[in-house]
């Protein structure tokens, strides 16, 4: 059997639907089935609209390349116009409520027919983008099976446009990442017969540390940290609705009352850019911008860490939740949607930008080192029973069988 997954893009790319499909293709492949992936040749998101400077080019992606058994072929993006940029918002979105701004590849339309007619199944991935509509007409019109993991953000613009609903409603099976997002469609009137439930998942062997002593030697050295410094985390993509200004606010207030250090890990945008830029030099020796790390540094930093905090507003479910549970460490979230559900008592949940109470649980959590570790247990526990690919893909293999109408064992 041969499936066919197209996304925006694909690891070494980071986010977590990039993450979610890799997993999951990684697990289909050491299961007997043949996997190609379509995507766009872009490390950075701002790469899908303008092609980066060779001073500031992250990764040097190839055209075609090999995922362990996975097919990847990637896309050159195409730079829109400002005439077509102008159609698409005040056309499109103003009027039809259709998200089509991008990122868009001539190349991959133009090839998509063939890879889809070679297909069993057809794996879209990531509303709203427009590969999504372009992949399920192409599919349809070849008579192939179509399902999608739609990674919904409930309550942001971008997601609650009816178009994705439509295409959401109209796909032979909904992969929903968690029992939260698999209710929310419900409510919004799509058969839960076509929902299944498929986790965010990992796994945990690629979470072990390396070479950690000499990794927190010159940690602590490059940032002046002695052996009781405090380290906090926010790994994710530094963008509003995150809400890297209330944990901003929260360190500012922490940071000159203990030895602390809050780390930023993931990619810029211009945003926080801009934001970042405003700090005294002073700030920034405390709350501490390391933009892009590889995997390994990233789990380094995990194990060294004493929390990870991920306030977001919007989240589908919040892999690097399950990352830091890995490590064994505790985790702060927002009391809203999936993320209060997902934590349970494996971590602290507090309203949406509401830096006091955000304060009052990053000091529990440092002043209880014992209670801290138990929460991370808890955590590691949780992830191992219940979000490793070894028990999410039993389920996805089900779900693809059902698909097709084959006997599910």
């Amino acid at each position: 059997m041969k499936i066919l997954n197209i996304i925006q893009r694909y690891p070494p790319a980071i986010g977590g639907s990039e993450v979610w499909c890799q997993g999951a293709c990684r697990f289909l492949s050491q299961n007997g089935f043949k996997v190609e992936v379509l995507t766009l040749k872009v490390y950075h998101e701002d790469e899908y609209w303008h092609p980066p400077t060779c001073d500031n080019c992250l990764a040097q992606l190839g055209d075609v390349e090999l995922d362990g058994k996975i097919l990847v072929r990637r896309f050159s993006p195409n730079e829109i116009s400002p005439v077509f940029q102008v159609f698409f918002k005040y056309f499109l979105d103003k009027r039809l409520n259709l998200y089509f701004y991008g990122p868009h590849s001539l190349s991959l339309y133009l090839n998509i027919f063939k890879y889809i007619k070679e297909a069993d199944i057809l794996h879209l991935h990531t509303i709203p983008y427009p590969h999504n509509f372009i992949g399920y007409f192409l599919g349809r019109f070849l008579n192939k099976k179509v399902v999608i993991t739609p990674h919904f953000h409930p309550g942001h613009n971008f997601y609650e446009r009816p178009a994705n609903y439509w295409l959401i409603r109209n796909c032979d099976a909904i992969f929903a990442v968690s029992d939260y997002e698999k209710e929310y469609f419900i409510s919004k009137g799509i058969e839960p017969q076509k929902i299944y439930v498929i986790y965010n998942a990992l796994y945990p062997e690629d979470y072990l540390p390396s070479d950690l002593e000499n990794f927190k030697r010159n940690l602590f050295d490059r940032f002046k940290m002695g052996p009781d410094t405090k380290i906090v985390l926010f790994i994710g993509r530094k963008i509003e609705y995150k809400g890297i200004k209330v944990l901003v606010e929260a360190a500012k207030r922490i940071i000159h009352k203990r030895d602390i250090r809050f780390f930023l890990i993931g990619p810029n945008f211009p945003w926080f850019e801009e934001f970042y830029a405003s700090f005294s030099e002073e700030k920034k020796k405390r709350i501490i911008d390391l933009g892009i790390l590889t995997h390994q540094e990233k789990v380094n930093m995990l194990h060294l860490a004493d929390c990870l905090i991920l306030p977001s507003r919007h989240e589908a479910f919040g892999i690097v939740f399950l990352e830091a549970w890995i490590c064994g460490k505790p985790v702060i979230g927002v009391d809203t949607g999936v993320v209060p559900k997902l934590i349970k008592d494996a971590g602290l949940v507090s309203p949406p930008d509401n830096a006091d109470i955000l304060i009052s649980q990053i000091e529990f959590i440092l002043n209880n080192p014992e209670v801290a570790i138990k929460i991370g247990q808890k955590g590691k526990e949780m992830v191992l029973n219940n979000f490793t690919w070894d028990k999410v893909g039993k389920n996805l293999l089900a779900a693809y069988k059902k698909v097709l109408g084959l006997t599910v064992s």
